[in-house]
């Protein structure tokens, strides 16, 4: 089913896209652009890893993440003029040395090192709460941290020795190293997943085929995006590419501005950009919120005054029907093909 769908897009993403397939493409674009980068740390690509670094640079400067914009600008910038600047450093790191192979078989097991870090040594030195209360008195807290590798290599040893007594007939590194998702049980779940997303998109809206008007929609909510929306949302990876090459130009190449001046904020719009919705009660605007703490005032008004929770919970505790809007103010979007099983369910056969 997903296969049937994603061909269905492809197909018309290449003879004349629409605003919606061009939108969902960017999204499967992020998403694979993620996973060829973990592809590089397992494999151990470090021109793989240098070039996914740089195809994610647009998307933070669009969407205003600034410490990845600012900091990971400058690593790209430097690793890639390693040869020239640390070449032994660019041949180890060409070999691999940028990740941890820990099993013994396997080309697509290697972790970062800050990862394997937190895997082996801190995992196995931590104690319960940390270091955090451990102790008041600066000598022991020093040998504490002192001593935390012997301590994991003791726990680790531990850890082994219960391995080996559990299982003689598997492998003790294999069962060290066995990935979770590879379970069985967890192989029966994804499939069920994967079409419970398949067909929500195909009853509500799906993005991969003709839609008319040739707009772009909210899948869950069916709104249509406003023009200015849309444009931010179409356009936000190549104006990603143009902020990003300022800050190289200004900041990196000429260093005409500051290295640490603060970076202009682009703010674009989103499906959640949009006016509070508002409402008229007694001649005036009120906005739709809804009141997250509300079940906190009940708990306390229920202590000095007789207030029955059971009955009280049977309303709907917020500005608008929770069974038919949204926060915003907007009709809820249901399957309405489900109304005619509901019906026939309900209904005596003749």
């Amino acid at each position: 089913h997903s296969s049937g769908v994603c061909n269905n897009f492809f197909t018309r993403h290449t003879t004349g896209a629409g605003v919606m397939s061009v939108f969902w493409q960017s999204y499967l674009d992020m998403v694979s652009l993620l996973l060829t980068f973990l592809r590089a740390t397992r494999q151990g690509d470090w021109l793989l890893h240098v070039s996914c670094v740089q195809q994610m640079l647009p998307w933070f400067f669009a969407y205003d993440r600034v410490n990845y914009s600012r900091y990971l600008s400058v690593y790209w910038w430097q690793m890639v003029r390693l040869p020239e600047t640390h070449p032994g450093a660019y041949k180890q790191l060409m070999e691999g040395e940028f990740c941890v192979q820990r099993s013994r078989s396997g080309s697509f097991a290697q972790v970062p090192v800050d990862q394997c870090i937190e895997q082996t040594m801190n995992r196995d030195s931590k104690t319960k709460g940390g270091i955090v209360g451990i102790s008041l008195r600066p000598g022991a807290v020093q040998r504490w941290i002192v001593t935390a590798h012997e301590r994991a290599s003791i726990a680790g040893a531990c850890n082994d020795l219960a391995l080996v007594l559990h299982s003689e007939t598997q492998s003790l590194q294999d069962k060290r190293m066995r990935h979770k998702e590879l379970s069985s049980a967890r192989l029966q779940r994804d499939e069920p997943d994967v079409l419970k997303i398949t067909n929500v998109i195909e009853a509500w809206v799906n993005p991969f085929i003709e839609q008319e008007p040739d707009a772009l929609v909210n899948l869950g909510s069916g709104i249509i995006a406003s023009e200015d929306i849309q444009r931010d949302l179409l356009g936000a990876y190549s104006q990603g590419e143009i902020l990003l090459n300022k800050f190289l130009t200004d900041h990196l190449e000429t260093s005409r501005v500051p290295f640490f001046d603060p970076i202009p904020r682009v703010k674009l719009g989103n499906f959640s950009t949009k006016a509070m919705a508002k409402v008229k009660v007694v001649k005036r605007d009120i906005v739709l919120k809804a009141d997250r703490a509300i079940f906190a005032r009940l708990l306390v008004v229920a202590q000095t005054r007789s207030v029955n929770l059971h009955k009280l919970f049977t309303y709907s505790l917020g500005p608008i029907p929770w069974l038919l809007a949204n926060a915003d103010g907007t009709l809820a979007k249901t399957v309405k093909s489900r109304l005619l099983g509901l019906m026939e369910t309900g209904t005596p056969s003749a």
